[in-house]
């Protein structure tokens, strides 16, 4: 009777070590899951911040129309830049209305006010401190290649033809050193809401050519040879392309470089 005591108390001891080790196996796999949980949402995160902007809608294309800029994505990237800057600027969370349809023209007006509510942001965040430390190089800078002079030349004439186009962004921006990666964003901010201004300087400046061959071979990303195919405009939503600010000094080269050796888009020499 005794052995049938401690056979059965063994028993139990054992039942009491498998049930133990069964919650700690599945508390680890619980672990393990919510580990990767974190990792994957980590991971989307950064795809999200990096090339999220690049996505598979329909990428709107013209000549005329005027670039807009996202300030859910463009506002973090200034604050990371500029963060002693902002810190006096007290900014609302915005409403994305370029996902709602515009099917009338109270959600037309609604996204009209939401751009230039973007584009105020932009402008406070420069005038909140002087022009020349936010962009130290605007005031001095130079081309990467002066004796390029005929491509600035032609682009200066092209310009001059830009009846639409708002003159102080003519007379302040029309060179291609306006397109380089520290001062582009600076143009739009200013020239962004004036008109058609932006949309046709830019074609000046790229001559509406397929400059994709020359893009392939200075290195611009894939997913920004989507500027260097002019023939029918770029990208009107330049807030979605942030991350292809590194490579526009490659892509303007491939613009002053064919208009070096061409006429401009009117025709002048």
């Amino acid at each position: 009777m005794h052995n049938s005591s401690i056979y059965y108390h063994k028993q139990q001891q054992q039942q009491q070590q498998q049930q133990q080790q069964q919650q700690q196996q599945q508390q680890q796999q619980q672990q393990q899951q919510q580990q990767q949980q974190q990792q994957q949402q980590q991971q989307r995160n950064k795809q999200e911040i990096l090339l999220g902007t690049y996505t598979t809608e329909p990428v709107y294309k013209s000549s005329s129309q005027q670039p807009t800029i996202s300030g859910q994505i463009l506002l973090p990237l200034l604050q990371q830049r500029f963060s002693t800057r902002i810190q006096s600027i007290t900014v609302q969370p915005l409403l994305n209305f370029q996902n709602l349809p515009l099917q009338n023209s109270t959600n037309q007006n609604i996204y009209q006010q939401q751009e230039r509510l973007n584009l105020n942001i932009i402008s406070n965040i420069i005038q909140s401190g002087k022009s020349n430390q936010l962009f130290p190089l605007w005031n001095s800078y130079q081309s990467t290649d002066p004796s390029l002079s005929n491509a600035e030349q032609r682009l200066k004439k092209c310009c001059s033809r830009l009846n639409e186009a708002d003159p102080e962004c003519k007379k302040r921006f029309c060179g291609f050193d306006a397109l380089e990666p520290r001062t582009v964003l600076y143009y739009l901010s200013i020239c962004q809401p004036r008109g058609p201004t932006v949309g046709q300087m830019w074609d000046c400046a790229s001559s509406k050519q397929n400059h994709t061959d020359c893009c392939i071979r200075k290195g611009v990303l894939p997913a920004c040879q989507v500027y260097c195919e002019t023939t029918n405009g770029v990208p009107t939503d330049y807030g979605k392309y942030l991350f292809c600010l590194s490579n526009f000094r490659q892509i303007r080269d491939c613009f002053r470089e064919h208009l070096e050796t061409h006429h401009n888009l009117y025709g002048d020499w």
